[in-house]
């Protein structure tokens, strides 16, 4: 993947006159895609488009979907929060399309992931379209997903959906053991490929929670710079050991330990939904990573989980 060709699409798809699904959807029929096919499918008042191979061999496990939201908030040009993962995915379609044999792989933009907190998730995009894939018996299936991938030089894989179920009481829960089970086994594929450069940390949900619910084993990776990590690592632990000294938390202490989680977030992440997540805050290196990360993934064999 070029970088020049990745600025060169995200230029057009940050700009705020964009129709970023129309605009998405256009760039997909202009590949002219000969191993896959791309269909736009619309589910309540959400649209998706669903990049599926057309032939070649079946996998023998879980089949795999990428998945990248394509929406963003109004206010900001959503560079990082979510278009850098978009463009990256589509660009390394191209790639696979130009293989002889391409791996089995499907790839997924989806819409409505960045809803308001106060909205039911159930109303978030990948929930509804989790339900559709059930609905078509399409269970058999694990998703990787990509979000905030455009700047830094770190590759971190999120803890937040074991600490979901674990605050839920469903440590025993059949999802809880498949997610653990796939998170072993992607760490021990792509420790080789990333060297002092994987991290596991507690991050924002992305869709990955939409699918999370309708029972899909699914994990969330995004890129930071290494300095982000390391200062967001040393403070989120000294927090959760005061923390965890202390017997009960009020509901005034609660609070206050979430202004100062806030307050120890990775700068990458306060740009989010903000004006300034444009261009310019991308990492150019970001791209050649992600790359790496995509077709290790690819790589992964996955047993039944």
């Amino acid at each position: 993947m070029e970088t020049r060709e990745w600025f060169s699409y995200l230029k057009k798809y940050t700009a705020r006159e964009c129709d970023r699904f129309s605009c998405l959807y256009s760039w997909l029929n202009e590949l002219k895609l000969t191993k896959f096919k791309v269909t736009s499918i619309e589910l309540k008042d959400s649209r998706f488009l669903q990049i599926s191979p057309l032939g070649g061999a079946k996998p023998l496990g879980p089949k795999k979907i990428f998945v990248a939201h394509y929406d963003r908030r109004p206010e900001s040009p959503a560079a990082n929060d979510n278009s850098a993962a978009v463009i990256e995915l589509l660009l390394f379609l191209k790639s696979l399309d130009n293989q002889k044999d391409p791996p089995w792989l499907e790839v997924l933009f989806t819409d409505k992931e960045e809803i308001t907190h106060d909205a039911s998730l159930q109303k978030q995009g990948s929930f509804i379209f989790g339900n559709y894939l059930k609905s078509q018996h399409q269970e058999h299936l694990i998703s990787f997903h990509f979000d905030m991938c455009g700047r830094g030089d770190t590759v971190i894989l999120s803890t937040a959906a074991e600490g979901l179920l674990k605050r839920r009481q469903r440590v025993k829960s059949p999802i809880y053991q498949q997610i653990q089970r796939l998170k072993t086994l992607v760490l021990d594929s792509l420790r080789w490929h990333f060297r002092g450069r994987l991290m596991l940390l507690l991050t924002p949900f992305s869709d990955n929670l939409g699918f999370l619910l309708q029972g899909i084993p699914s994990l969330h990776f995004c890129l930071l710079p290494f300095k982000e990590v390391y200062a967001y690592q040393r403070a989120y632990e000294a927090l959760v050991k005061e923390v965890s000294a202390s017997s009960s938390l009020s509901s005034k202490a609660k609070e206050d330990f979430q202004k100062r989680f806030q307050a120890i977030q990775p700068e990458t992440w306060k740009l989010r939904h903000t004006a300034q997540d444009d261009l310019s805050s991308l990492s150019p290196e970001s791209l050649k990573i992600m790359e790496s990360l995509l077709e290790a993934l690819v790589r992964v064999r996955l047993p039944n989980l």
